[in-house]
């Protein structure tokens, strides 16, 4: 199985009163392109040996520069035009939950959209909990499980999976799965009433 780990450090602590999952956009099967530390060091090494072939008339470092900024090009433009669209759908427990219980999420892949089975990483829970997120050998779905906190209504998502793109220069991140919300409350325990069989049972207010 490949491990990513879900976004977010845990804060304060969760939230004890309804609040509602911030900027509900519209999930990008399309995904957004974002630079990795490789992409930024090599582009940086490019820069620097052009640096050295333009003072020092060095071919040798010229010729190096222009491989080492075609290859990050090449990532960028890999990574722009030859990405596949992805969505995924949650699915959850659901219903009112008990504090404790086990949640199992499951993120699979919508039909029709294209997956990649090896993420960097899936960001779904909100920064109150953090959660191990698995993806099975097929790459079929993405899943993580949780206790359920204490009461309250706690939103989870929007999902963004990040996938590598071509040659590490680039992470291509899909926003996707929409917010969801749960909802954890006490359980409900039947309390029996004695009722007084008389008016004479009742206590007697002193005068």
């Amino acid at each position: 199985m490949t491990a990513a780990r879900a976004a977010g450090q845990a804060t304060a602590g969760p939230p004890t009163t309804r609040q509602r999952t911030a900027g509900r956009a519209a999930p990008d099967r399309r995904g957004r392109l974002t630079a990795t530390g490789r992409g930024v060091c090599l582009a940086l090494a490019g820069l620097i040996f052009l640096a050295v072939a333009l003072v020092f008339e060095r071919s040798d470092a010229f010729m190096a520069a222009i491989i080492l900024l075609a290859v990050v090009a090449a990532g960028w433009l890999g990574g722009r035009f030859a990405r596949p669209p992805a969505a995924f759908q949650r699915a959850m427990t659901s219903g009112t939950l008990a504090p404790g219980r086990r949640v199992e999420v499951r993120l699979a892949p919508i039909v029709g959209t294209g997956f990649i089975p090896a993420p960097d990483s899936v960001h779904d829970l909100t920064p109150w909990l953090e959660a191990e997120v698995t993806s099975d050998p097929t790459g079929a779905a993405l899943g993580y499980s949780f206790d359920a906190p204490g009461r309250g209504v706690y939103p989870i998502g929007p999902a963004e999976v990040a996938v590598p793109g071509p040659l590490g220069v680039v992470s291509i991140r899909y926003r996707t799965a929409p917010p969801a919300e749960l909802l954890v409350a006490p359980n409900l325990v039947d309390v029996q009433v004695a009722m007084p069989d008389s008016e004479s049972d009742l206590p007697q207010a002193r005068t």
